[in-house]
């Protein structure tokens, strides 16, 4: 049952992205000025105004419940109380407080408690590092890949992004939170092939 309540929330957590670039697609399809040339072009204007908004409510209200579906099945996996759910508005640290909560089928739960907050504050600086590289890496090939489709040289592609540095930083900022909450929601995953990796090397010496 609780592996069933992390894959759900894994996949709560995965399907994020494609909602909002399906639904950040889907508003920039509409195009107001279609309406031109129409006799009622005020109001046709002003409708198809009115569609790409509620996309585009519709695609964060769409995230936003994904997101508390992700903290909920973490929750019921851990067997918890719902009263935790607040948290879930902290972000990828609220779902880090999450994982955090004690689990009686987890290794964590055989630590001794100064173990355990070692572990944990490791496990949370090596998960925002790790996250912020795999972004650089991804940025890095994302402007070779444009530069060589494009013929643009790479100073020019970064000259235009520092140009809008902010929105660039917002969703970069994002991609290294998504990861970093990926990596905890896959850690019981870890655990789990750690123990199998650490059953099947002891059969092997048993063999011997």
């Amino acid at each position: 049952m609780m592996r069933r309540y992390h894959l759900s929330a894994i996949v709560a957590l995965l399907l994020i992205p494609v909602v909002t670039m399906l639904g950040t697609a889907s508003a920039i399809a509409i195009n107001p000025e279609i309406a031109a040339g129409h006799p009622d072009y005020v109001r046709n204007f002003g409708l198809l105004m009115l569609a790409k908004r509620f996309l585009m409510l519709a695609t964060v209200v769409a995230d936003g419940g994904l997101w508390l579906s992700c903290g909920v099945f973490m929750l019921k996996a851990k067997g918890r109380s719902f009263g935790w759910l607040p948290l879930a508005i902290l972000g990828p640290l609220g779902l880090a407080l999450f994982a955090m909560l004690g689990d009686p089928t987890s290794k964590c739960a055989e630590m001794r408690p100064i173990a355990r907050a070692t572990f944990e504050i490791s496990f949370f600086l090596g998960a925002w590092t790790v996250a912020y590289q795999a972004m650089v890496i991804w940025r890095d090939l994302t402007i070779a890949r444009e530069s060589w489709t494009t013929g643009v040289p790479i100073d020019v592609i970064i000259d235009q992004q520092n140009a809008s540095s902010g929105m660039w930083a917002f969703g970069e900022g994002l991609e290294v939170m998504f990861l970093a909450a990926l990596f905890y929601l896959l850690r019981p995953v870890g655990f789990f092939a750690a123990a199998r990796l650490g059953e099947w090397l002891s059969a092997g010496r048993a063999h011997r």
